[in-house]
């Protein structure tokens, strides 16, 4: 269905631009070859619940393969000094934190 949809696009290359393009400028029959497309999907309706049944029943078999443009999570890093602060600030009570963080006493020199 997605191929035919595209393909009712009637784009000469597949990329952002040319779909962005295309949609902008409305064609009464092409907006109607897409309406036809959009009511065949809604009326899958009917297969939804044995969809759901398959791919809970194989989710072990279904992946999806990581190619390189693959959205990565981003590595964690240490928090900083100011990060360390503010998260302490949340969680300990403000006598604690001064115990934690005050600087050692500065002796006199006689």
């Amino acid at each position: 269905m997605t191929e035919r949809a595209i393909a009712a696009l009637e784009l000469s290359e597949l990329t952002i631009d040319a779909v962005t393009k295309e949609i902008e400028r409305e064609p009464p029959e092409r907006n109607l070859r897409l309406e036809v497309l959009s009511n065949e999907f809604y009326s899958f309706h009917e297969a939804t619940q044995q969809l759901l049944q398959f791919v809970l029943a194989e989710q072990t078999k279904i992946r999806a393969p990581r190619t390189e443009d693959y959205p990565r999570p981003p590595k964690r890093r240490e928090l900083s000094n100011a990060g360390k602060l503010a998260a302490a600030r949340m969680i300990l009570p403000a006598d604690e934190l001064y115990r934690r963080t005050k600087p050692p006493a500065v002796k006199d020199e006689e």
